[in-house]
């Protein structure tokens, strides 16, 4: 057999050779040497192109992302699990090893990849009921390896981890979205918003009262399971127009009690037109978009968007647009 000599190769050639190749590869190789591990190190320090995406779920795991390629590390206590998949059409790899203790082997496993890759921190999915007893730890864990992160999303098919996910979400400044998908809250339960995210999607919002909803700063916001009545989501509509609050806002979402409750929500000044020209001037400049999804009617939807005047750039007027290509003309 050949032994080719990396080391040997001149800087240029050397560097082309570690340019091509992938996470699996680059840690496989530093393993073999720590003069190796060095200059894996350090190319990768000065040509840094990989983002890391951990799971904490019941098979932990921690995805490593390219450009168009994601290459992804797992662990299970189930044997029969092992194994390595591809996925050509989205360019995904993934190994599965085996691990008494899979939460603990993610977390020595990332410390050696950080190490080695020097990789940005992206996205955090968070499972609370995997391991139920560890979240604590776990969130400490992850407090000690970062600061920050663009995405975080929790879920939990379970009840009872209202603190958890309380202690989890305030850990971190995360800088992007935001996204909570559990079935319930325990009574009284209360959490602070972060004000840093530009996206907010909960699949219960039930602690999300008017008032706090009034306090809102994202971009896009994504209720389910509101309390929000009728009269307090018009109250919403008509400060929006105003522009007394939501400012920042481009996108709302959230279930109304049926199509009964549009007289309610849409208790604001408007006029009703079928104009073709207005329709096609609201698709070329749609800047702002709000849903409203009628439990009995999913396919249902009202489309508020914000039309500016292209020499001003000061708000003009305010439109609902309906699927039944029937436009509300608000006046602010």
């Amino acid at each position: 057999m050949t032994v080719f000599h990396l080391l040997l190769l001149p800087l240029v050639a050397m560097e082309h050779v570690l340019s091509i190749m992938n996470p699996f590869e680059l840690i496989d190789l530093s393993l073999t040497s720590s003069r190796v591990k060095r200059a894996v190190k350090t190319f990768l320090r000065i040509r840094n192109r990989f983002r890391i995406t951990l799971d904490i779920y019941v098979h932990p795991g921690i995805k490593i992302s390219g450009e168009y390629e994601s290459w992804k590390y797992c662990w299970t206590s189930d044997e029969s699990k092992v194994g390595y998949e591809t996925d050509s059409n989205y360019g995904s790899h993934e190994i599965v090893k085996f691990s008494k203790n899979p939460m603990e082997e993610l977390k020595r496993s990332h410390d050696y990849f950080k190490e080695i890759l020097n990789c940005s921190f992206e996205t955090l999915f968070y499972e609370l009921d995997s391991f139920p007893s560890e979240n604590e730890s776990i969130t400490d864990w992850l407090r000690s390896q970062y600061e920050s992160v663009h995405l975080m999303e929790v879920v939990s098919d379970l009840e009872g981890f209202d603190d958890d996910l309380k202690y989890l979400v305030t850990s971190f400044k995360i800088s992007g979205i935001l996204s909570i998908s559990v079935p319930s809250y325990g009574e009284n339960f209360q959490m602070e918003i972060p004000e840093s995210i530009y996206c907010l999607n909960l699949s219960s919002s039930s602690f999300i009262g008017y008032e706090q909803f009034q306090k809102l700063k994202q971009s896009e916001i994504i209720l389910h399971g509101s309390i929000l009545t009728d009269q307090e989501i018009n109250c919403f509509l008509k400060s929006w127009m105003s522009m007394e609050s939501h400012l920042e806002l481009e996108l709302f979402r959230i279930r109304t009690s049926g199509p009964e409750a549009k007289d309610v929500i849409m208790d604001v000044p408007h006029e009703v037109t079928t104009e073709p020209s207005v329709l096609k001037m609201l698709n070329e400049s749609v800047i702002f978009s709000i849903f409203f999804e009628y439990e009995e009617l999913l396919d249902s939807f009202i489309t508020l968007t914000l039309n500016v005047d292209s020499t001003s750039k000061e708000p003009m007027a305010r439109w609902l647009l309906c699927v039944s290509e029937i436009v509300l003309i608000f006046f602010i």
